[in-house]
């Protein structure tokens, strides 16, 4: 049987993050820039999920938005 080294590549990738981990402490694999780019998304992410159930026209309304529909009734 013929073995290939297809894996090799990863796992010299799992060497590395070991390394790294033992190196820095950083046993949760993100940190610093990665935090604060999840921020960012989560922050972008709540806007829309905000404008998209507050802000936009809904065709139930009569297209206007919840907030143009109570200001109406």
């Amino acid at each position: 049987m013929c073995r290939t080294y297809a894996d090799i590549g990863c796992q010299r990738a799992r060497t590395l993050e070991a390394r790294r981990v033992s190196e820095f402490g950083n046993d949760h694999g993100c940190g610093g820039v990665a935090d604060a780019a999840n921020a960012g998304y989560r922050a972008a992410i709540t806007q829309w999920i905000h404008w998209y159930n507050a802000e936009r026209p809904h065709q139930a309304l009569g297209y206007l938005s919840p907030r143009q529909f109570r200001a109406a009734t």
